[in-house]
């Protein structure tokens, strides 16, 4: 009896303690971590990044953009290989005047700032990988609402994007 106890503690801290999949996959050295692929984004020139998600589908590690253009009015959505960078999908709407993706494009062309500046600066703290990260404006506070991944899990925390500074009350695990 003491042997399947044994056992069966072993196999369920052993569960516990391996790493996930995308944790892997960020470490491996094969893949592009989070900051490059959000700068191979930025390099496509197709706008400002409001939105950034990594995922894995089909077993393969690929990363989401949202991008909108505010010259254009036009917002692409990205997705690049997590191998490579390469361009594995981009489909581009026209936005309306008054749509918010397109105020929160603005209002990173106006600060002069650039998403991975502020993804960058929202992490500064954190030893983990970027998983999801998103603008939003929401009672007159503009803010990086983030998903970073260690070994811990994943957790949540906003950034405020007027005084770069960590939401302390918006932050949750």
């Amino acid at each position: 009896m003491r042997l399947i106890l044994a056992t069966l503690l072993l196999w369920c801290s052993a569960a516990f303690a391996a790493p996930s999949p995308m944790l892997s996959l960020f470490r491996d050295g094969q893949h592009l971590v989070p900051a490059a692929a959000i700068a191979s984004a930025e390099a496509q020139n197709l706008g400002e990044i409001i939105e950034f998600i990594a995922e894995i589908n089909d077993g393969k590690l690929v990363y989401r953009f949202t991008l909108v253009d505010p010259r254009s009015r036009n917002q692409s959505e990205l997705t690049l290989d997590g191998v490579d960078g390469k361009v594995l999908d981009n489909h581009t709407r026209r936005l309306a005047k008054d749509a918010p993706p397109l105020a929160l494009a603005l209002m990173l062309q106006q600060r002069q700032q650039r998403f991975s500046m502020l993804t960058q600066l929202a992490l500064v703290h954190n030893n983990g990988y970027l998983q999801q990260a998103e603008l939003d404006q929401d009672l007159g506070i503009s803010y990086l609402e983030l998903k970073v991944l260690d070994e811990n899990g994943s957790h949540k925390l906003a950034y405020d994007i007027e005084h770069q500074r960590q939401l302390p009350l918006l932050k949750w695990d």
